[in-house]
């Protein structure tokens, strides 16, 4: 799994950089890939590039303030925590991001089944006639 890491805290000193310490050692635990981006302070050392975000399956922001450039998530599945929580618990944050990125991948999947079933009528027939077949039986 390939993940954007955006932590933020009021300094930008200690929290924010022991988030993203702790978020790494999980990922390197799990083989996940992992960038990283530091706010705080009103600024911004290390600043996401466009590549990492759009080669990224999700988008972790564990903020204790308002981070500046959200808007560069916006077509991304983003899962948003507390900076204290992602220090504290970094397993569970993956974990949060694994479960999330399923669901969004079975909804993904039943929107392209359901757009199969209303432009191809040949298989929206066949799931029919399955349907009545077991409903006989």
């Amino acid at each position: 799994m390939k993940i954007a890491l955006i932590t933020s805290c009021l300094a930008g000193i200690a929290h924010s950089k022991m988030a993203a310490l702790a978020i790494k050692k999980e990922c390197e635990k799990r083989s996940y890939q992992l960038c990283v981006e530091e706010q705080g302070g009103h600024k911004i050392p290390v600043k996401l590039s466009e590549k990492e975000i759009e080669d990224a399956d999700i988008v972790i922001i564990a903020k204790m303030v308002t981070i500046s450039g959200k808007n560069r998530f916006e077509n991304k599945i983003v899962l948003d925590v507390s900076v204290n929580k992602a220090v504290r618990n970094p397993s569970e944050i993956l974990d949060m991001a694994e479960n999330l990125l399923e669901q969004e991948k079975w909804k993904q999947s039943k929107f392209k089944l359901m757009i199969k079933l209303v432009f191809m009528p040949e298989l929206h027939q066949y799931f029919l006639k399955k349907l009545v077949n077991s409903n006989q039986s």
